[in-house]
């Protein structure tokens, strides 16, 4: 269970990383990191595309999707190896919603800023790490982890960055990376 926990944040995490980006809040954005080479299209990264230019999604992974998230109607779908994963934002929140081929659900990772966490959670982050500004946050849900999120901390200090991973109330320091002077 932890160990498919682990692997996926570590694919989050590395994905991030190398690729240098922040993440995208719309079309426009998307498409200037696209420009620029920062990040893989994601049009590249789509098979089975219709002529329209939509993914053909899954029907189970779409009654799934829209059986969770009842709202939602804005939601880009993209088709990879591994099977499908829908993106939408709502109130500042990046949503990634993972499927399997089959359409059963897989993972959720949520991409958020300080003022959108969990506050039990933010404090175990900050009565060691109070010196530090937590710049991002990423909440990782999948199949194994029984409704217990796991968090990745992104945070900043004078001389460091770090990824916090906070789960079920346990923290420890993912990575740590030392500033260049």
């Amino acid at each position: 269970m932890k160990k498919f926990l682990f692997a996926f944040a570590a694919i989050v995490i590395s994905a991030l990383a190398t690729a240098n980006i922040v993440i995208a809040q719309d079309t426009n954005n998307v498409t200037a990191l696209e420009q620029s080479g920062n990040i893989k299209s994601a049009r590249s990264m789509v098979t089975d595309t219709k002529p329209d230019g939509t993914v053909a999604v899954n029907a189970k992974a779409l009654k799934n999707f829209k059986k969770s998230f009842k709202t939602i109607s804005a939601e880009r779908w993209v088709k990879n190896q591994y099977g499908f994963t829908a993106r939408f934002t709502i109130d500042n929140i990046s949503n990634v919603i993972y499927y399997d081929k089959s359409g059963n659900w897989q993972a959720t990772l949520k991409t958020y800023n300080e003022d959108k966490f969990n506050r039990k959670v933010r404090a175990i982050v900050k009565s060691k790490y109070f010196d530090y500004k937590i710049t991002q946050v990423q909440e990782i849900e999948n199949t194994d982890t029984n409704d217990i999120p796991t968090y990745i901390v992104h945070i900043e200090g004078e001389k460091d960055f770090m990824l916090i991973r906070v789960s079920d109330g346990n923290m420890d320091v993912y990575e740590k990376f030392d500033r260049q002077k």
